[in-house]
């Protein structure tokens, strides 16, 4: 995947609505590491599912 496609990857705020982004370790099932917005985007977990 080309970096022209990040969005988040060193951002500290969301582009979408400016909400600071988070960092959550460990996430899906390869375990690997994700930013995330709170505002507008979900973080699913194991018991989502």
């Amino acid at each position: 995947m080309l970096k022209k496609h990040y969005q988040v990857h060193t951002k500290t705020n969301c582009p979408r609505d400016g909400a600071p982004l988070q960092y959550r370790k460990h996430v899906g099932k390869a375990g690997r590491g994700a930013f995330f917005c709170e505002v507008c985007q979900r973080l699913y977990r194991a018991e989502d599912a």
